[in-house]
């Protein structure tokens, strides 16, 4: 192995120990340079996946009352309520008279129905028909009741006036008469009360049906 000085880089003998010229011990071969790899090439920016789409959530269901219930499909929910049969006596005729009136239960959804059987029932109170216009606005059996108990506060409204005009106009004719003022009221009560017991049977048991004689005028369609 050729060996070279460390001060000037002669070559000397491979038995020298020191270079001739400036004394200097004799040493290997300098040592090669370091040979460095080239750096490594920066790392590729991590590619991310884009982020999730956010969940889409249904609105939540409304409150009772207002739902948003399905049309009635062609011929109803149901079948239409058998016609009951009458005879032909005095409490037949009756009877005839009020419950043979139109009935639109089978176009109304049974869920409807079932929800607001209640508030419904309170609109028969006269001063209470809008109840159901309030807190079941979406709901077309409240909106059916609510419609006959202002009908039934109408009919409450006109009797009365009826009869003080009545009344007033007897007790000026002949003013002992009293006892007619007495039975005008009477008869004007009982049409009062049957119509709002007859309203609350209807409302409470599930039935659309109409009152007797006003029954078919629709304010709140």
């Amino acid at each position: 192995m050729a060996k070279f000085c460390a001060s000037c880089g002669k070559e000397l003998n491979d038995n020298a120990s020191f270079c001739p010229g400036c004394g200097t011990k004799a040493e290997g071969p300098p040592p090669e340079q370091q040979q460095y790899a080239p750096p490594p090439p920066p790392p590729e920016p991590q590619q991310y996946a884009p982020p999730p789409q956010q969940q889409q959530y249904a609105p939540p269901p409304p409150p009772p009352g207002q739902q948003q219930y399905a049309p009635p499909p062609q011929g109803g929910y149901g079948p239409p309520p058998a016609q009951p049969v009458y005879d032909d006596s005095f409490m037949g005729k009756i009877k005839k008279f009020l419950f043979n009136t139109k009935d639109e239960t089978a176009y109304i959804h049974p869920q409807d129905i079932a929800d607001n059987k209640t508030i419904s029932g309170l609109a028969y109170i006269p001063i209470l028909f809008f109840l159901p216009l309030v807190t079941a606005q979406n709901s077309k059996y409240g909106r059916f009741h609510a419609n006959q108990g202002l009908l039934l506060l109408i009919l409450v409204a006109i009797l009365a006036i009826i009869g003080n005009i009545i009344s007033f106009a007897t007790l000026g004719i002949f003013w002992r008469a009293y006892f007619v003022m007495y039975i005008i009221w009477a008869v004007i009560y009982i049409i009062d009360i049957g119509l709002i017991i007859l309203g609350f049977y209807n409302a409470f048991t599930g039935k659309a049906r109409e009152l007797p004689l006003i029954g078919r005028f629709r304010i709140f369609k």
